[in-house]
Protein backbone atom coordinates (compact mmCIF):
# COMPACT_ATOMS: atom_id res chain seq x y z
CA UNK A 1 0.00 0.00 0.00
CA UNK A 2 0.81 4.17 -1.03
CA UNK A 3 -0.65 6.50 0.38
CA UNK A 4 0.01 10.27 -0.91
CA UNK A 5 0.08 13.39 0.55
CA UNK A 6 -2.62 15.88 0.68
CA UNK A 7 -3.16 17.65 -3.04
CA UNK A 8 -5.04 20.85 -2.70
CA UNK A 9 -5.26 24.25 -4.72
CA UNK A 10 -6.22 26.70 -2.13
CA UNK A 11 -9.10 25.07 -1.02
CA UNK A 12 -10.76 24.91 -4.37
CA UNK A 13 -12.88 22.48 -5.46
CA UNK A 14 -10.68 20.25 -8.08
CA UNK A 15 -12.27 18.65 -10.68
CA UNK A 16 -10.16 15.09 -10.94
CA UNK A 17 -10.24 13.60 -14.35
CA UNK A 18 -7.62 11.25 -14.51
CA UNK A 19 -5.38 9.38 -12.20
CA UNK A 20 -2.19 7.35 -13.84
CA UNK A 21 0.19 5.38 -11.95
CA UNK A 22 3.48 4.90 -13.65
CA UNK A 23 4.50 1.04 -12.94
CA UNK A 24 6.75 -1.45 -14.36
CA UNK A 25 3.67 -3.53 -15.95
CA UNK A 26 4.21 -6.85 -17.17
CA UNK A 27 5.07 -8.10 -14.27
CA UNK A 28 2.37 -10.71 -13.95
CA UNK A 29 2.77 -14.36 -12.65
CA UNK A 30 1.93 -17.28 -14.39
CA UNK A 31 0.06 -20.35 -13.15
CA UNK A 32 -0.47 -23.38 -14.77
CA UNK A 33 -4.28 -24.90 -15.63
CA UNK A 34 -5.43 -27.94 -16.84
CA UNK A 35 -7.40 -27.44 -21.06
CA UNK A 36 -10.37 -29.42 -21.19
CA UNK A 37 -8.59 -32.33 -23.07
CA UNK A 38 -6.58 -33.01 -19.45
CA UNK A 39 -2.88 -30.99 -20.97
CA UNK A 40 -1.25 -28.07 -18.62
CA UNK A 41 -1.80 -24.76 -20.57
CA UNK A 42 0.30 -21.66 -18.93
CA UNK A 43 -1.89 -18.67 -18.06
CA UNK A 44 -0.75 -15.17 -17.85
CA UNK A 45 -2.64 -13.51 -14.75
CA UNK A 46 -3.11 -9.65 -14.81
CA UNK A 47 -2.09 -8.14 -10.91
CA UNK A 48 -4.89 -5.63 -10.05
CA UNK A 49 -3.85 -2.15 -8.49
CA UNK A 50 -6.64 -0.79 -6.14
CA UNK A 51 -6.96 2.93 -6.15
CA UNK A 52 -9.32 4.73 -3.36
CA UNK A 53 -9.41 8.21 -2.41
CA UNK A 54 -9.98 10.49 0.74
CA UNK A 55 -11.38 14.24 0.90
CA UNK A 56 -11.52 14.42 4.64
CA UNK A 57 -7.95 13.95 5.54
CA UNK A 58 -7.60 9.87 5.72
CA UNK A 59 -10.99 9.57 7.88
CA UNK A 60 -13.01 7.63 5.25
CA UNK A 61 -12.51 6.62 2.04
CA UNK A 62 -14.36 6.46 -1.70
CA UNK A 63 -15.20 2.95 -3.17
CA UNK A 64 -12.55 0.55 -4.31
CA UNK A 65 -11.40 0.68 -8.14
CA UNK A 66 -9.62 -2.00 -9.31
CA UNK A 67 -7.31 -1.82 -12.86
CA UNK A 68 -5.20 -4.12 -14.02
CA UNK A 69 -1.38 -3.95 -13.94
CA UNK A 70 -0.65 -5.61 -17.35
CA UNK A 71 -0.63 -9.42 -17.49
CA UNK A 72 2.98 -10.89 -18.35
CA UNK A 73 5.05 -10.00 -20.74
CA UNK A 74 2.63 -6.48 -21.84
CA UNK A 75 4.70 -4.07 -20.82
CA UNK A 76 3.35 -0.90 -22.60
CA UNK A 77 0.30 -1.42 -20.43
CA UNK A 78 -1.05 1.59 -18.70
CA UNK A 79 -2.48 1.72 -14.89
CA UNK A 80 -5.15 4.79 -16.03
CA UNK A 81 -7.95 5.75 -13.95
CA UNK A 82 -10.98 8.02 -15.47
CA UNK A 83 -13.57 10.24 -13.73
CA UNK A 84 -12.21 10.82 -10.13
CA UNK A 85 -15.09 13.20 -9.11
CA UNK A 86 -14.63 16.42 -7.08
CA UNK A 87 -12.50 17.41 -3.72
CA UNK A 88 -10.75 20.22 -2.19
CA UNK A 89 -8.15 18.81 0.00
CA UNK A 90 -7.57 14.82 -1.94
CA UNK A 91 -5.25 11.72 -0.71
CA UNK A 92 -4.59 8.75 -2.79
CA UNK A 93 -4.15 5.19 -1.47
CA UNK A 94 -3.17 2.33 -3.93
CA UNK A 95 -2.87 -1.42 -3.08
CA UNK A 96 -1.53 -4.20 -4.77
CA UNK A 97 -2.39 -7.86 -4.61
CA UNK A 98 0.27 -9.84 -6.23
CA UNK A 99 3.63 -10.71 -4.01
CA UNK A 100 5.66 -9.46 -7.03
CA UNK A 101 8.68 -6.98 -7.37
CA UNK A 102 6.54 -4.35 -8.26
CA UNK A 103 8.23 -0.60 -9.18
CA UNK A 104 5.89 2.07 -8.59
CA UNK A 105 7.84 5.40 -10.58
CA UNK A 106 5.23 8.13 -10.57
CA UNK A 107 2.00 9.05 -10.45
CA UNK A 108 0.16 11.97 -12.48
CA UNK A 109 -3.16 13.43 -11.99
CA UNK A 110 -4.92 15.50 -14.08
CA UNK A 111 -6.91 18.25 -12.30
CA UNK A 112 -9.23 21.45 -13.55
CA UNK A 113 -9.40 24.09 -10.81
CA UNK A 114 -13.25 24.94 -9.98
CA UNK A 115 -14.46 27.61 -7.79
CA UNK A 116 -14.88 27.84 -3.59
Amino acid sequence: MRQSPHLSDEHLSLFFTKFQLDVEAGLGSESGRLSPWGEIEEESLSPQIMLQWSDDGGHTWSEEHWVSAGQLGRYKHRAIWWRLGRGRNRTWRVVVTEPIAWRFIDAFVDAMRGTA
